[in-house]
């Protein structure tokens, strides 16, 4: 269960570091869950109530639409926002590598957080993921998918439950959710990002990898349920590229991580 605490340790005040990539917000390139629309209720709630926030939006200038830039720069607007340009047709290796560098330079940020622009988090879930982050029995956690969630026989939790719902009792697990995880800024200067992969497809599996091999705890917390789009992945990234990447991913490690095109 929850531990008593989880609330009071990290001190008020703190800093945290929010890399959200804009991977997939392209004008070129239409997804129809990639809208204006699921940006603004995505980052409604990647909120504290205790801590600044420094906001690092990582996108590829020349190529994001001009109603979501319209968005960004209402955000810059307000400060404590920055914004970092990725060569156009970068990886998603990329945008999460520079995003955090930025972050580790231009920051004070005690804590780093990376959440994706189409995952939709619990309205506390900043916080309570820093308080989670500062113990020091993991190295990186990350949340746990409400809709790919198997219970009762079905696949999936509404997303209208997303703050209503709480797993009874709660679990953690050695996996690692690519959508909505953080870590201590002194982990965060440890981490490598492997920017050689051309898909997101295997990248949960290399960071889980890397931090295993150094026998750092990785972990995917029933504590922060979150809710990912069902994003239509075939049309950001080519089959000819997940299979190179299958290919390095086998080289380097051995083993078939089990991924799917989809």
């Amino acid at each position: 269960m929850q531990p008593s605490d989880w609330t009071g340790v990290v001190p008020r005040e703190s800093k945290i570091a929010v890399i959200v990539p804009m991977y997939g917000y392209w004008s070129d390139v239409e997804v129809r869950e990639l809208t204006p629309e699921t940006l603004q209720v995505s980052l409604l709630r990647l909120l504290s109530y205790k801590h600044k926030v420094y906001y690092i939006f990582v996108g590829e200038n020349s190529r994001v639409p001009a109603d979501v830039k319209h968005i960004l720069a209402g955000r810059v607007a307000g400060g404590n926002v920055l914004s970092v340009e990725v060569q156009p047709f970068s990886p998603f290796g990329d945008y999460l590598s520079e995003g955090i560098s930025t972050a580790l330079e231009e920051t004070d940020a005690q804590f780093v957080v990376v959440a994706n622009p189409w995952t939709i988090v619990q309205k506390d879930s900043l916080d309570k993921l820093v308080e989670r982050i500062n113990r020091s029995d993991v190295s990186i956690v990350s949340g746990y998918d409400l809709r790919t969630h198997e219970s009762g026989g079905k696949i999936g939790v509404p997303s209208e439950e997303i703050d209503s719902y709480v797993f009874n009792p709660p679990i953690e697990i050695k996996d690692f959710n690519l959508n909505f995880w953080g870590m201590t800024r002194q982990r965060a200067e440890m981490l490598k990002v492997d920017v050689n992969f051309r898909t997101h497809y295997f990248l949960p599996r290399d960071v889980w990898q890397i931090s295993n091999q150094a026998g750092l705890e990785v972990i995917s917390s029933q504590f922060f349920p979150i809710y990912t789009l069902p994003v239509d992945w075939k049309n950001l990234e080519e089959k000819e590229e997940f299979d190179a990447d299958y290919a390095r991913f086998m080289e380097k490690w051995r083993f078939d991580p089990a991924v799917k095109y989809e």
